[in-house]
């Protein structure tokens, strides 16, 4: 089972390609392709959204600090 730090060390390296995709949107000259590679990007970021949402539920509700 990986460790919590492999699984941070994946949830950045998503983030990562998120952001080079992001930026290689801008230099793509069609808005197919533009469209397309952003819809990817933001696979990868709701990938980890997801994954941390799931985490936060399986650990159960945390307390509120005021």
């Amino acid at each position: 089972m990986p460790t919590s730090e492999q699984l941070l060390r994946d949830d950045l390296d998503c983030l990562r390609l998120a952001s080079d995709l992001t930026r290689l949107a801008s230099y793509v000259p069609g808005a197919a392709l533009k469209a397309h590679i952003l819809q990817i990007a933001r696979m990868c970021t709701n990938l980890v959204d997801r994954l941390e949402t799931f985490d936060q539920a399986a650990a159960g509700a945390s307390p509120r600090l005021h």
